[in-house]
């Protein structure tokens, strides 16, 4: 996980439009830049895989 001081490096990460609407929304509504709200997801996601649909 990223440690404070790290350099941070840009990454893309495709996702549905669905999906990035989702994060949108969140980010309006929380007063975040969308990129931190799409961070949080990540990190659930890699913490909670098994809540995840495979395809």
């Amino acid at each position: 996980m990223f440690e404070f001081g790290e350099e941070k490096v840009p990454v893309t990460i495709d996702i549905e439009t669905k999906l990035y609407q989702q994060l949108e929304y969140l980010a309006t509504a929380n007063l975040n830049p969308i990129s931190a709200v799409a961070a949080q997801a990540v990190a659930f996601y890699l913490a909670h895989r098994e809540v995840a649909d495979e395809k």
